[in-house]
């Protein structure tokens, strides 16, 4: 599993290629900004039994008919920055197993950023036969697949969208 965050609107970030030649978004002044984090998980199968999660700023206390417009296999969190941190990691560890329990062994992998695991729960999680794998500091990007392949294609594939629906919107309007 890895996280990254994503821009709501596709205009709002700067795109920049990093070391292995993938496409990142810089984010800026993140406060000034629509954002979320997705956190995606990747098998070595398919991808099938877990679907993405959103992370967005705020409290949870979010009104119905907007609950309504969240995709229905889409897992909603809310966190102060719209941020990964150790209690809403906690939570998407417990989501995330409840979604792989099969009980066969699972192997969880990802990398060594603070708010991922703590001592506490790679232990809880071994108990429950996960094995945890966490890719050392400074590797992430040659090695974790989410980095290198799924992020930069999903991350282009929504600026395009994006754009797409933000010139679509703009047409829309002006000729009503």
């Amino acid at each position: 599993m890895d996280e990254s965050p994503l821009s709501l609107l596709g205009d709002q970030t700067k795109l920049s290629i990093n070391d292995v030649n993938t496409v990142n978004e810089i984010e800026g002044h993140i406060p000034d900004k629509r954002f979320c984090t997705v956190i995606l998980t990747v098998f070595a199968e398919d991808n099938t039994r877990v679907a993405p999660v959103v992370l967005f700023k705020g409290k949870g206390r979010v009104r119905d008919n907007e609950k309504m417009q969240y995709a229905s296999n889409v897992k909603v969190f809310f966190t102060p920055k719209a941020f990964n941190n150790r209690s809403t990691m906690d939570k998407y560890i417990s989501w995330w197993y409840s979604k792989v329990n099969d009980g066969q062994p699972k192997l969880f992998i990802t990398d060594s950023s603070s708010t991922h695991l703590n001592e506490e729960t790679i232990r809880l999680m071994r108990k429950q036969r996960v094995v945890v794998a966490v890719i050392p500091k400074g590797c992430t990007m040659y090695i974790q697949s989410l980095d290198v392949h799924v992020f930069s294609t999903f991350k282009h594939h929504h600026y395009e969208c994006a754009e797409e629906w933000i010139e679509k919107t703009v047409v829309d309007r002006k000729s009503n």
